[in-house]
């Protein structure tokens, strides 16, 4: 076996993933599993085993973590390179985080009780909307989708 890859294997470790991973999305404003499963269009359970570290990351799962959030691979797996973000995918960080805020605020101003699961389908509803439309008044399109959702 390749020493490059034995040494690589001696610094992988489930529980640090886990933790990388953890931090990665408390960053994205503190988003629920749910709602960053829903992001990654991943089931929440896969979320759970890997922040649980019962499960081995998969190729497409850093991939989808890449394209969305800009989260470096190697990072991620090993603790390696400058940031677990790239500099080109944080705006994308920074919508996602600013369209949970405004579906929450919209939520709070309307005084309603949304179960979690329903605040996370919002989240990823508006965000894919601003996302695609390249919208910028994200609260407007927050409000919007809440108003429907009630």
């Amino acid at each position: 076996m390749n020493k490059d890859v034995t040494a690589a294997k001696k610094r992988y470790s489930r529980e640090d993933v886990s933790r990388r991973l953890i931090s990665v999305r408390h960053r994205i404003s503190g988003t629920s599993q749910i709602a960053f499963a829903l992001a990654l269009d991943v089931p929440r359970r896969t979320i759970q085993n890997y922040e649980q570290g019962r499960s081995d990351i998969s190729a497409e799962f850093l991939i989808r973590l890449f394209d969305r959030f800009g989260v470096d691979p190697l990072w991620l797996l090993l603790g390696e390179g400058d940031t677990s973000l790239s500099g080109h995918h944080s705006s994308s960080l920074d919508m996602f985080a600013k369209v949970t805020a405004a579906v929450t605020r919209a939520i709070q101003n309307r005084q309603l009780q949304v179960s979690p699961e329903k605040t996370a389908a919002l989240v990823a509803a508006v965000y894919k909307k601003v996302r695609i439309a390249q919208s910028s008044n994200i609260q407007a399109e927050a409000d919007e989708f809440v108003e429907l959702a009630s």
